[in-house]
């Protein structure tokens, strides 16, 4: 007879954060004992921030340029989902082969005052988080790592402007640095949200597009992303404390028909993991609320907005309405989608549907063509994925001080308990319930 889950589980969690630990400790040991790759050096946000001499020998090594000038240029108010997970910096530099080539130029100009300095590049910097409990409880699932594996292996392959531009991405064992362009700065400032905001239904319908063509690149093939064999474990014990933490510092924000929703998923996750993974899969960013999202106008001339998204921890190989649903459910207001949320679906097959049959032909030999999830298909499966929004909200929202912000957490907890209802998430759990256990009766009968 098998132990019962909260005596193993436990103990399971135990190890891995123990052995996260002492990865950690035993890479810092190694890298200030100068045993690190050279272009990624020990680093701290201290360290970088002071914009020295020494902050300029860091930047240096990670970009592999070296910086002339470089400031701190930080952000006002709230950024993104306001989580705590990595610690972050944005930075205003200079390299010095662009300096080198103003001074030349001013020594060689009539009239040097007529040379424009060399500009500033801005850069946004990821660093992992100095808190050693939270390093380790992400260091543990393989978040840290995830990113920046995407971005040295995936991103690639992805169109340029679904990304932000990449100056440096390294990453060894539980230490990384991720050195991106700073997406609010010239010459093409991005819009930026956070998720105390709301987008009305004409403007999602822009990142449903870029969604699509990000799904339709990796149709059915969705990379070295995490799958059913390298995907983190699903523990109960950490889905009950946080639970119980939510419910510690947030009275309100749970209903209890929503705690009793997540506490039957939490059940039968088995089910459900199982009916995420039916059908084709694809790349998806896994965690595209309206925070991750930027958007840049399409200019004077009519052009299309230009949509991107950016914190790759979770990408995964997953079904593509887990981005669908995770935006809409996180990014809008619930009255909006009781109104256009059928549609929105709509705009997006039909986007995926276009991007696959554009793609090329199939080989002879290989598949048939590929395609988009009928509308019921989609429904169905957006309706159950009501449930990874409301595992979102619980997680982060009950996971220590991962996320700050009480506006953050209220706007959270409206939407995702609004869309549990609004689709009736607890049917759609129940149904994939009967499903999951009726193919294992007929599995065990056969």
């Amino acid at each position: 007879m098998a132990a019962p889950w909260w005596l193993v589980e436990p103990v399971c969690l135990a190890w891995d954060l123990l052995r996260a630990l002492a990865r950690i400790l035993f890479d810092e040991a190694l890298a200030a004992a100068g045993l690190h790759p050279p272009q990624l050096p020990p680093l701290s946000k201290a360290a970088l921030g002071r914009c020295d001499a020494r902050s300029r020998a860091l930047l240096g090594a990670l970009t592999g340029r070296e910086v002339a000038t470089m400031r701190s240029a930080p952000p006002d108010g709230i950024v993104g989902d306001a989580a705590a997970g990595t610690e972050r910096l944005w930075l205003r530099v200079v390299w010095a082969d662009e300096a080198a080539a103003a001074a030349r130029a001013r020594a060689a100009a009539p009239d040097p005052a007529s040379v424009p300095p060399p500009s500033e590049c801005a850069l946004f910097v990821k660093l992992p988080s100095e808190r050693l409990w939270l390093r380790a409880f992400l260091t543990f699932p393989g978040l840290y790592a995830n990113e920046a594996r995407f971005y040295a292996s995936i991103a690639p392959a992805i169109p340029p402007s679904l990304l932000p531009r990449l100056h440096a991405s390294t990453c060894q064992r539980s230490r990384f640095a991720i050195v991106l362009h700073d997406l609010k700065a010239a010459p093409a400032p991005a819009r930026l949200y956070n998720l105390t905001e709301e987008l009305p239904a004409a403007e999602l319908e822009p990142v449903l597009l870029a969604l699509a063509k990000l799904h339709a690149a990796f149709w059915d093939r969705p990379h070295a992303a995490w799958s059913e064999a390298n995907r983190p474990p699903f523990y109960r014990a950490i889905m009950h404390a946080v639970l119980t933490a939510v419910r510690a510092k947030h009275a309100t924000a749970l209903p209890a028909h929503a705690e009793a929703l997540f506490r039957r998923f939490v059940q039968r996750y088995d089910a459900v993991r199982a009916a995420w993974n039916e059908g084709p899969l694809c790349l998806v960013h896994g965690d595209c609320h309206l925070g991750n999202c930027f958007v840049r106008s399409g200019g004077d001339g009519g052009a299309p907005p230009s949509v991107g998204f950016y914190d790759w921890q979770v990408v995964s190989a997953e079904q593509p309405m887990r981005d669908v649903a995770y935006l809409l459910h996180l990014s809008a207001d619930p009255a909006v989608l009781e109104a256009h949320e059928r549609r929105l679906v709509g705009v997006y097959l039909a986007a995926l549907g276009a991007a696959l049959a554009a793609a090329p032909a199939p080989s002879a030999g290989a598949k048939r063509r590929a395609r988009a999830p009928s509308e019921a298909e989609a429904w169905e499966a957006y309706r159950l994925h009501a449930l990874y929004s409301l595992l979102a909200f619980v997680l982060t929202s009950g996971a220590g001080d991962f996320v700050l912000d009480s506006q953050v957490v209220a706007s959270m907890s409206r939407r995702c308990v609004g869309a549990c209802v609004r689709l009736d998430a607890r049917g759609a759990l129940e149904a994939a319930i009967a499903r999951h256990d009726r193919r294992g009766a007929d599995k065990a009968k056969a």
